[in-house]
């Protein structure tokens, strides 16, 4: 339990955070025109280069932030090892002066990725019993496969 002093200490606090993280937003009256947004083919760091963007992708459910040369560890794919696979759900593009959010999806984008390595985990040990009864064990070892992004294609529009 907290002393009245340390709860005073906090409110002083949150209350000064509070007045000083709000930012100002521009209120627009009801029905009125949103402004227009710039197209990216205008946008002066289009098209992104490749060496400084990085892209988010979906695959296997999960959501990663790659970048080229990148490794992850997913869950256990079709492939064989060696294999050049294309994710095609890429979901946001980004560099150091851009970013590119999807509805959901950005067209006409994929990332290129090689099998490096499938493998197991270690295995998970699980005890099932009841008392007086029995007593059961089970083990688990999950499939991954490690994947290193060779290429991020941006859209040419």
């Amino acid at each position: 339990m907290l002393c009245r002093q340390a709860l005073a200490h906090l409110r002083t606090q949150t209350s000064k955070l509070s007045t000083t993280a709000s930012p100002t937003l521009t209120k627009l009256p009801l029905g009125a025109p949103l402004p227009a947004v710039q197209p990216l083919n205008q946008h002066p760091h289009w098209p992104l280069q490749p060496a400084s963007t990085f892209a988010v992708v979906e695959l296997c459910g999960k959501q990663w932030k790659v970048c080229e040369g990148d490794e992850i560890i997913t869950e256990k794919l079709e492939a064989m090892v060696g294999d050049t696979i294309r994710i095609k759900d890429v979901l946001l593009l980004g560099s150091q002066h851009l970013t590119v959010v999807g509805q959901p999806l950005i067209q006409n984008s994929f990332v290129d990725a090689v099998v490096e390595e499938k493998f197991r985990d270690a295995k998970v040990r699980v005890v099932v019993s009841k008392p007086g009864k029995f007593k059961r064990e089970y083990g688990h070892r999950q499939y991954y496969t490690r994947l290193r992004i060779e290429s991020i294609t941006v859209p040419s529009e």
